[in-house]
């Protein structure tokens, strides 16, 4: 979840730290582009945004990676448990 966000906040500060204003034109992108491009940017991060954290806990539960506190400590009963059993 954290590359997500990462990812998503690096694309943009690239996007709007782009050149569009220099003294050659061979080197910058004209206004309109530059607004293409950072409009575009903020739009695919916000749709990624929404469909992935939209289906979440879908692939949570298909992942069976378990979001309950309490778990933790049943897992950490059974393995203690099993622990026991092994050494005695």
């Amino acid at each position: 979840m954290w590359a997500g966000m990462i990812r998503g906040s690096i694309s943009f500060a690239c996007a709007i730290n782009i050149a569009y204003k220099c003294p050659t034109s061979e080197e910058c992108l004209a206004a309109k582009h530059f607004q293409v491009i950072k409009s575009t940017t903020l739009a695919v991060i916000c749709a990624t945004t929404l469909l992935f954290g939209t289906f979440m806990r879908a692939a949570q539960k298909f992942l069976l990676v378990y979001c309950d506190p309490d778990y933790k400590e049943e897992k950490q009963e059974i393995e203690m448990n099993e622990i026991r059993k092994t050494e005695s």
